[in-house]
């Protein structure tokens, strides 16, 4: 049991000693974070999924409000959503749909002078059933999960630009 703590204790040292820090940390790096984040504006992204990314990351990337002249840009390329049938019935009817969205993510400085790239994937499923209505909402469900994962993968690609390039 001693040496157990031994391995955990030396564990703790390599892992500090290598350099490693926490993006959400209390190194403040927080603040950092914050503001430059706040720097970046979302240029507008097509359809109605396209709005609702947008919507999410203008959320997610304005902690201290929009700015008005940022000093990035962050454009959505290639954005788009494919529908898979899965499931199929004895009728060929389906019985479950899976959403696919992609997209790429391009962030430019001031000057337009492209600094990170990153692709973009999420997928989510729901259940096609008997009422039109109800399918809508799984829908729309399936949807907003996907399109906030989007989300959540473009802030964390973001942080860790940020972080490393301070």
């Amino acid at each position: 049991m001693a040496i157990l703590k031994y391995v955990y204790v030396l564990c703790a040292l390599t892992v500090a000693a290598c350099g490693f820090q926490p993006v959400y940390g209390t190194h403040g790096t927080s603040n950092t974070m914050r503001s430059e984040l706040s720097e970046i504006r979302v240029s507008g992204i097509e359809d109605r999924s396209g709005q609702l990314l947008r919507n999410a990351l203008i959320d997610r990337l304005s902690y201290e409000g929009v700015k008005a002249d940022p000093l990035y840009t962050l454009d959505i390329i290639g954005f788009s959503e494919d529908a898979i049938n899965l499931g199929i019935d004895k009728d060929a009817s389906a019985t479950r749909t899976q959403l696919r969205y992609t997209a790429t993510m391009v962030l430019k400085g001031r000057d337009g002078e492209e600094l990170a790239r990153q692709n973009l994937k999420a997928t989510s499923s729901y259940n096609v059933l008997g009422s039109q209505f109800t399918t809508r909402i799984t829908r729309e469900d399936a949807e907003e999960n996907a399109i906030n994962e989007l989300a959540n993968q473009a802030l964390l690609y973001l942080e860790l630009y940020f972080s490393n390039k301070n």
